[in-house]
């Protein structure tokens, strides 16, 4: 298994995590609520948690290119949602 983590901190952590999930709902199975939430993508998993007000986002895939495409997709839709913060989004690896 495949591991890339991310975090930001925001003020508006509920509201992001929501509008992400919510956007992804339509294709895709995904669950959330006020701590955290979880999207089901062809390619991978990626859960969301939220402490405070830091966004924790954790993708797991079963390649290194499903991973990268993790990062891709979710990094960039989590940036645009994030724009007022200036979010970007660094990956680390495990």
């Amino acid at each position: 298994m495949q591991i890339a983590t991310s975090c930001f901190e925001t003020l508006k952590a509920i509201s992001y995590l929501k509008k992400f999930c919510r956007h992804f709902a339509h294709k895709l199975p995904t669950k959330f609520d006020h701590t955290g939430g979880y999207v089901d993508f062809p390619f991978g998993d990626c859960w969301l948690r939220i402490k405070g007000n830091v966004i924790t986002i954790r993708l797991e895939a079963e390649t290194s290119d499903s991973l990268a495409k993790m990062e891709g997709v979710v990094g960039s839709h989590m940036e645009r949602f994030a724009f007022r913060d200036e979010v970007k989004l660094s990956w680390v690896r495990q």
